[in-house]
């Protein structure tokens, strides 16, 4: 029995969308603040806002569930493709050590960054199916705006990564 044959794709090449680029990682809160110091430069040019969205992804396996080998690292590679799909071309999405994001979004200010972050919890939240497995992530977010906080890109990074812990410990303090 003969296998059958694929058909050519009639899009020419420059239609096609281009394959899905992994979003760049970097390991340090240091590391944020010297790529965004470049964005923070060019809003002071231009006089215009530039916001910071810091995600912490809080990953988890089914209960009694162990981790297998390479699944951490598959869901959170799922996830920063979910979350790069879902904010603008012009944004800047970068994974920052094991489990944490930046969102550069340029000309964005607080209530745009708002809405972004209630976009992002919706279209982010639930369950991911990996490597076989039905996987979790809760995610906690947190902005910072220049020029209304922050003058540098490492202040900026490091107050948005602050809001962002200080929301998750605000949520975890709530009384039942």
């Amino acid at each position: 029995m003969s296998q059958p044959q694929r058909l050519a794709d009639p899009t020419p090449p420059e239609l096609r969308p281009a394959p899905q680029a992994d979003v760049p990682r970097v390991g340090t809160l240091e590391a944020v603040g010297l790529q965004l110091s470049r964005h923070v430069a060019r809003s002071r040019r231009q006089g215009s806002r530039l916001t910071v969205i810091w995600i912490e992804a809080a990953l988890h396996a089914r209960r009694g569930a162990p981790w297998p080998d390479g699944a951490r690292e598959a869901l959170m590679q799922a996830l920063s493709r979910r979350l790069r799909n879902r904010v603008r071309g012009s944004d800047e999405v970068l994974q920052v050590g094991d489990d944490s994001f930046a969102v550069v979004l340029p000309l964005a200010g607080v209530a745009e960054a708002v809405l972004i972050e209630e976009r992002l919890q919706q279209a982010l939240r639930g369950s991911y199916g990996v490597d076989g497995m039905l996987m979790q992530s809760a995610l906690h977010m947190g902005s910072a705006t220049f020029p209304d906080v922050g003058r540098s890109g490492l202040e900026l990074a490091a107050l948005a990564r602050h809001n962002c812990l200080a929301a998750h410990a605000a949520v975890r303090l709530v009384p039942a």
